[in-house]
């Protein structure tokens, strides 16, 4: 039987929580501990821990501080941003995470991604392809979104899915942060001859549109940033004076948004709306 999964996905600069729109300008949330304790409290399945600015200075920063982000949590944890070799995939674990993802590494390196998954199993790696929308074609990204690739996106999960990947996380960039629905147009694309499975990531904007995705036979859980944090959000959270809490982009209604499930808990309820459909989660 198979369980979809509500997984938490926790973007960190500088041991901040932070949140963005179409994967650019960085706003500062607060202390990613506090979240996560929220979300374990509230039943989220999974959590994601992504260092987002790793690949761009070359290393990850967050696996020697991973014990002390998730003491308050007991999840399956996935960690990635800035994983360049075996030894690094060696500490993360070593550290307490559960699995891996791989972005930018393995686009420029290919081989790397084999090398790991013979030597941890696939079950403890997994792809996070980033893909962007042009002028209705669709565009393989890097470095955090923040350069494009010359390989074609399709091609290339046919490639991870072949090499035995066990997960690849599949984010909308041109729909992440905007809460406007997830791009199923690319799910139908994908659909045929798919045996690996999908977290879907980037668009989610309310119950629905997480039932939508469900109902993919290759989709196996949804990974929720921008929806969680806004109804989260402590407003009277500062950061140190180096540190810009302003965002560069508008809060998309924020305030009405949190107004109107400041008091529920949106985890449970999206349980209840995918059950109800019966699609299976756990409780």
């Amino acid at each position: 039987m198979k369980f979809f999964r509500i997984i938490s996905k926790l973007d960190i600069k500088d041991m901040y929580l932070v949140n963005s729109r179409l994967l650019e300008g960085l706003r500062v949330l607060g202390d990613p501990q506090e979240y996560m304790k929220i979300y374990y409290d509230q039943g989220i399945d999974e959590i994601i821990l992504h260092d987002v600015t790793a690949s761009y200075i070359g290393r990850n920063t967050l696996y020697d501080k991973l014990k002390t982000i998730t003491k308050d949590t007991f999840l399956p944890l996935t960690l990635g941003g800035g994983i360049r070799g075996l030894d690094d995939i060696k500490k993360i674990l070593n550290c307490g995470a559960d699995k891996v993802f791989f972005n930018t590494s393995i686009i420029e390196n290919p081989k790397f991604v084999k090398e790991a998954i013979k030597i941890y199993g696939s079950s403890t790696i997994a792809a996070n392809v980033v893909i962007s929308k042009n002028d209705g074609d669709y565009l393989l990204l890097k470095n955090h979104g923040r350069d494009f690739e010359n390989k074609n996106p399709f091609e290339w999960i046919k490639f991870l899915e072949e090499v035995g990947v066990g997960e690849i996380i599949l984010t909308f960039a041109h729909k992440e942060g905007t809460k406007s629905g997830f791009d199923l147009n690319f799910l139908d694309l994908i659909q045929e001859n798919i045996s690996v499975p999908f977290i879907i990531n980037g668009g989610a904007s309310d119950i629905n549109s997480i039932l939508e995705i469900s109902k993919y036979s290759f989709v196996n859980g949804v990974a929720i940033s921008t929806i969680l944090h806004e109804i989260n959000k402590n407003d009277n959270f500062t950061t140190q004076n180096s540190i810009k809490v302003e965002s560069r982009f508008d809060n998309l209604n924020e305030k009405n948004y949190k107004s109107n499930y400041k008091n529920l808990n949106i985890i449970n309820l999206i349980k209840k709306k995918l059950l109800q459909n019966n699609i299976f989660v756990r409780k």
